[in-house]
């Protein structure tokens, strides 16, 4: 079955996933002329998570019957769009999961031990006194402390497995709860949103970005924060609203955030978190998109991907359908 891979070749050659037989399988980048050209018989689409799948892209595509995204992150795809046109898609659910949920636990000890400022001042000469002035503005376990995790799905569950192993108290808001067997087993309570953010030190969001997690935790939700609680946001950049979260960050109304994703990508000067980092913020860590990015998960979702490509070409249900379109 012809299937489009578009902007993938790099990371396909750099990762050399096993590619079924059963697709017939053609490279292409993101430039318009090629891409349109392609499109014209492409019955299986397996695109990068940046490519916007549009109405006009689609219309340029009238044999499509699939798409398959190699990652977790859908939301350039016009999923009522597909779903007008009866096109499932998917994606590679949780082939990142341990790698986002290792970076929770990065970021988070790297701001309780104020990691940069100890490079920082050791880098500087300042040996001693760095270590007296930190000491002063303290340097802190993750044990005994509240982890709250907003959405436990996939990357949710990987973070609350691993918050045990550093003895967080774990706390999660969820529209969708597990049983009580699995949430004894990931060692979880429920708790109300405003409730969780009261009683968090350190608050993590593993939510999809859609019209009802646009600003979930805006500057209301951010107010109900302990002034020392951390903020990390790995998930999709709207989901924390970043003005607030600057805002209060610079003004010391919270203890420090981690932010790898943003409202517009690549993040731009005017991003307030971006202009804040500027300053050299010492409570602030940004990094560019990456907290789901290792060669292993990169691996596991090219893998992934092309397996239920392959799953939909032999007449098989493919699985994480993401539009609710039935196979």
């Amino acid at each position: 079955m012809k299937t489009l891979v578009v902007d993938l070749r790099d990371r396909v050659e750099l990762a050399r996933p096993r590619i079924p037989d059963v697709l017939s399988v053609q490279f292409v980048g993101r430039e318009p002329a090629a891409l349109q050209a392609a499109l014209a018989d492409t019955e299986i689409l397996l695109t990068s998570p940046w490519l916007p799948v549009t109405p006009t892209l689609l219309d340029a595509a009238p044999r499509l019957r699939f798409i398959q995204l190699p990652s977790a992150g859908f939301d350039k795809v016009d999923l009522a769009a597909t779903r007008t046109r009866g096109i499932p898609v998917a994606n590679a659910a949780g082939a990142n999961a341990s790698t986002v949920a290792e970076y929770v636990f990065l970021v988070a000890m790297a701001l309780q031990r104020r990691l940069f400022e100890c490079h920082a001042g050791v880098s500087a000469g300042e040996f001693a006194s760095a270590k007296s002035r930190l000491m002063a503005a303290g340097l802190h376990e993750l044990a005994g402390k509240t982890l709250g995790i907003i959405g436990l799905g996939r990357i949710g569950k990987h973070v609350a497995r691993r918050a045990a192993a550093f003895d967080l108290r774990t706390l999660y808001y969820d529209i969708v709860r597990p049983s009580a067997e699995e949430e004894a087993a990931l060692q979880v309570t429920f708790a109300p949103l405003d409730a969780l953010l009261r009683a968090a030190d350190i608050l993590t969001v593993h939510v999809p970005l859609d019209a009802s997690t646009y600003h979930l935790v805006g500057e209301r939700e951010l107010a109900l924060l302990k002034p020392t609680a951390l903020v990390i946001n790995a998930a999709r950049g709207p989901i924390v609203d970043p003005a607030p979260l600057a805002q209060m960050v610079e003004d010391g109304r919270l203890g420090g955030a981690a932010v790898d994703v943003f409202e517009e990508e690549p993040a731009p000067p005017s991003d307030p978190l971006v202009r804040l980092a500027r300053t050299g913020h010492p409570r602030l860590i940004l990094t560019p998109h990456v907290a789901g990015v290792t060669s292993e998960a990169t691996a596991r979702g090219l893998q992934q991907a092309f397996d239920n490509a392959a799953r939909f070409a032999r007449g098989e249900p493919p699985q994480d359908i993401v539009n609710g379109v039935a196979v």
